[in-house]
């Protein structure tokens, strides 16, 4: 009977099983292999002609073949066929090749298409890689659309990103790892505040000592509503401390930040107004003060006192 298939190629080459021999010498049971088998039944092994069980006769690590008993002496008398080895590339014209199997058509070496056909990689078929629309390639795992790459954007559908190791990050708006570009931390939460003063004590209610934040990068945004305990200040700044991360320190004081503050229920009119600002470079404080005032003068505290409450809302940069 005749051929029955794609016709031959004259461009179609094939290339023979590799082999290799040893000799043994009654004593030796390792032997180094040109090439590392995928497994033991992935190669035939001969001694005197006569075949090995590959579940027995000997181990496979790497390209090292081990027998468990020495082969006898012999002059090539130990044979090794690889009955899997890849050996090369078979060039198949364009369209000329068409597997129901494969659902594509192999158009060039080492490509296949499989032209929209959906690419199942697990056993229940839930997972799997396909181009269903045309310029866009969709990745589904359990059974749910994961990701998406097309033309212009990757979209990832469910989840989140998830780095592998910390500090890792994005850079943003380059082509290139720009140390000054690269956004690698991201943070929210609340701090516990307390309250400084110059002289005296003033503590905060227990139901009004929390604030918040949010930390992009080295900049932090500070917020929060705050009331006064008890006090017995005799003087001087009014500082609120335990912000959640320090102060910067630059030169030529470039890490200095004023903030937004609003008291209500003074026991008495500030009639400057107040202003906060961040203490200084390496600090967790946000210190509060009457404004135009000098140090001397400034006696934001006997303005306060129980029951008095303030807002705050600083952004400061952090190291």
């Amino acid at each position: 009977m005749g051929y029955l298939g794609t016709p031959i190629d004259t461009r179609n080459t094939f290339q023979s099983l590799q082999g290799k021999r040893f000799n043994g010498d009654g004593s030796t049971t390792a032997f180094t292999l040109d090439v590392a088998p995928s497994s033991t039944l992935d190669i035939e092994v001969f001694v005197g002609n006569v075949r090995q069980d590959p579940n027995s006769a000997y181990t496979l690590s790497g390209t090292t073949l081990t027998f468990t008993g020495a082969p006898p002496s012999g002059t090539n008398n130990i044979y090794v066929v690889h009955q899997a080895k890849s050996v090369g590339t078979i060039d198949v014209p364009t369209s000329s090749v068409t597997s129901s199997s494969l659902s594509g058509n192999l158009v060039t070496p080492g490509t296949l298409d499989v032209n929209g056909q959906e690419l199942i990689l697990d056993a229940d078929a839930d997972t799997s890689i396909t181009a269903d629309t045309d310029d866009q390639i969709d990745f589904k795992t359990g059974g749910t659309d994961r990701l998406k790459i097309d033309s212009t954007d990757v979209t990832v559908s469910t989840g989140n990103i998830v780095f592998g190791t910390a500090n890792k990050g994005v850079y943003l708006g380059v082509t290139s790892a720009t140390a000054s570009n690269l956004l690698d931390d991201y943070e929210e939460g609340t701090f516990t505040a307390t309250i400084i003063v110059d002289g005296g004590a003033m503590s905060l209610e227990a139901a009004f000592n929390t604030g918040s934040y949010v930390k992009i990068g080295n900049i932090v945004n500070v917020q929060g509503f705050f009331k006064v305990d008890a006090t017995s200040a005799s003087g001087g700044y009014v500082n609120v401390n335990g912000l959640p991360f320090a102060c910067a320190s630059l030169s030529e004081g470039a890490e200095s930040s004023v903030g937004s503050v609003l008291v209500r229920s003074a026991s008495s009119a500030v009639g400057g107004g107040i202003v906060g600002w961040i203490e200084g470079a390496g600090t967790t404080q946000f210190a509060m003060r009457e404004n135009g005032t000098t140090g001397v003068g400034n006696t934001l505290t006997d303005h306060f006192d129980a029951g008095t409450d303030f807002t705050i809302n600083v952004t400061y940069r952090t190291v």
